[in-house]
């Protein structure tokens, strides 16, 4: 398990990994979009593109692609704490 940092991302490996873990769930469904930000947020995560080594090209991230990855990081965050408590 990662250590849940609010303030920023130190290095650049944490921040590809947020979109890592952001596009997984995105190939498994478990992502649903809904207002009319949305499809604004939809396009941002199209822009994406990798470099040829098949790192993310920082330059095609957006603010919104942005908080979509870091949104969806620190919802699995939260869960996963949610569940240890129940435990």
């Amino acid at each position: 398990m990662f250590q849940h940092d609010n303030e920023y991302l130190p290095s650049r490996s944490l921040f590809e990994r947020n979109f890592n873990f952001l596009g997984q769930h995105l190939k498994e469904d478990k992502v649903q979009f809904s207002s009319v930000g949305a499809r604004l947020t939809i396009l941002s995560l199209k822009r994406i593109r990798f470099l040829p080594n098949r790192r993310i090209d920082l330059n095609t991230i957006n603010e919104l692609a942005r908080s979509a990855a870091n949104t969806i990081v620190q919802m699995q965050y939260y869960q996963n704490i949610e569940q240890h408590e129940e435990e």
